[in-house]
Parts: C-alpha cells; sequence; structure tokens
C-alpha cells in the first residue's frame, strides 16, 4: 500500500467514528423536538377546546370547529386519537 491510500484510510476510519458518535445524538434530538412540537399543539389543541366550550357551554370531538391546523406533516395521525384526549370536564365558572 501507498501512503497516500493508508492517510486516505485512517480518514475513512476517523470520519466513520465521528458518524458513529454524533449519529445517534443527532436521532435523540430529533426525537426530543418532535416530542415538544406533539406538547406544543396538543397545548393549543386543549385551549382551543376550552375556548370553544366558553362560546357553546359543550365540548367537541370535531377539530375541524377550532382554527387549529398544524400541517400537512400530520396527516399520518389518526385524528381520533387527538380527539380522544378531550374528555368532558366541568370547568369552574366564575
Amino acid at each position: 500500500m501507498r501512503s497516500g491510500d493508508v492517510e486516505l484510510l485512517v480518514v475513512i476510519v476517523i470520519i466513520g467514528i465521528l458518524s458513529g458518535i454524533a449519529l445517534p445524538t443527532f436521532l435523540s434530538i430529533v426525537g426530543k423536538a418532535k416530542e415538544v412540537e406533539a406538547t406544543i399543539n396538543m397545548g393549543n389543541l386543549s385551549k382551543s377546546q376550552k375556548i370553544y366550550y366558553n362560546e357553546k357551554r359543550e365540548f367537541t370531538r370535531d377539530i375541524s370547529k377550532f382554527n387549529f391546523a398544524p400541517g400537512p406533516e400530520y396527516s399520518e395521525y389518526e385524528s381520533n386519537a387527538v380527539c380522544n384526549f378531550f374528555q368532558p370536564t366541568r370547568f369552574r365558572e366564575f
């Protein structure tokens, strides 16, 4: 082997090691970002449900009645799973 081939092999090995270290960290950060985004969306849905209740004095399972659109990337989620999050509860009236 020539010295240039050995140097190239060492560089490739170093890049592989760095990628092996960085990839799991990157994937965990992406996962945490998705969790935070889902938490924010659920909070917004909860607020929308409370506003709807204050206006209509009833809850709804139809999120299309809210002015809430999380985006097309959420089309894979079942809306039923989101709607079942809202269980009828009583709010204290002031």
